[in-house]
């Protein structure tokens, strides 16, 4: 597939970008606009048009850093690489992904990640030069009773970053930005949320939720405390974690560029 085919979106592709989120992601029209409100770049877009109808996208969302105890990458991420059903298997998926990676490293992104959305995907993106780097182990758990020494305290975006970094601090991980967490948030708007976890009033951990219908799914834990009682502070029967993993466990998100590897997080749903 020929990348020059790929351009930067106009203002008036923007209902047409809207209209095949919704198409292939089938999220609600108050989410999609408030993405394009606020995190959307036409800069950091790529599309490709057919007959002057937009066929395919694929957004650069800036992330943070890749951070180890030794350096700090500048990092972004690949985000809701979609192509119009009418228009699959001509290429379109592959240039705006590789027109994607080529946006973000002009912008100075040094690393660029990707989370596929599913497992047969990790082949077609690897056989566009990335590689695997972070993992997660996957786990359904009855809730138990948290005892009244634990609680939930909400917290706004910048503390939960702040929060994150002092756990993370000792491990190879991807920043996430406050605005990042913004975004996380907004998908958090349904019955979901982000907060610490306290211990006699002092926080001791960090976790986000997502909720559809009855299932509760913890998209990020970081905490000492076992996942059972995390799950009683929601109020479920159950939940299931994302947890951090390495080697053999599930696949998670995969990068180009500078290598990276270790903690990932935030396993947006």
């Amino acid at each position: 597939m020929d990348k020059s085919l790929c351009c930067t979106p106009s203002g008036a592709d923007v209902p047409a970008l809207k209209a095949l989120w919704q198409t292939v992601f089938g999220d609600t029209p108050g989410f999609i606009h408030r993405f394009f409100d606020r995190w959307y770049d036409p800069a950091l877009t790529a599309v490709v048009k057919t007959g002057g109808a937009v066929a395919a996208m694929a957004y650069v969302l800036p992330t943070g850093r890749y951070l180890t105890p030794t350096s700090a990458i500048p990092a972004a991420m690949i985000y809701a690489v979609a192509c119009d059903p009418r228009h699959r298997g001509r290429g379109f998926g592959r240039a705006v992904t590789e027109h994607a990676c080529s946006l973000a490293l002009a912008a100075g992104y040094e690393a660029v990640t990707l989370s596929p959305a599913e497992k047969s995907l990790f082949g077609f993106y690897a056989a566009l030069g990335f590689s695997t780097g972070f993992y997660v182990r996957e786990e359904t758990v009855p809730a138990a009773t948290p005892g009244d020494a634990l609680a939930l305290a909400p917290v706004s975006d910048e503390a939960y970053y702040a929060l994150r970094e002092r756990l993370l601090a000792d491990v190879p991980h991807m920043e996430v930005t406050p605005s990042y967490l913004a975004l996380q948030r907004l998908l958090c708007q349904n019955g979901g949320g982000m907060a610490a976890v306290t211990e006699q009033g002092a926080p001791v951990g960090c976790m986000i939720w997502e909720r559809e219908g009855e299932t509760v799914s913890v998209k990020e834990y970081l905490c000492p405390l076992p996942p059972a009682q995390a799950a009683g502070l929601l109020g479920c029967d159950q939940a299931s974690f994302c947890l951090p993993g390495g080697d053999g466990d599930a696949p998670f998100a995969m990068f180009w560029g500078k290598p990276c590897g270790g903690y990932y997080g935030l396993a947006f749903g």
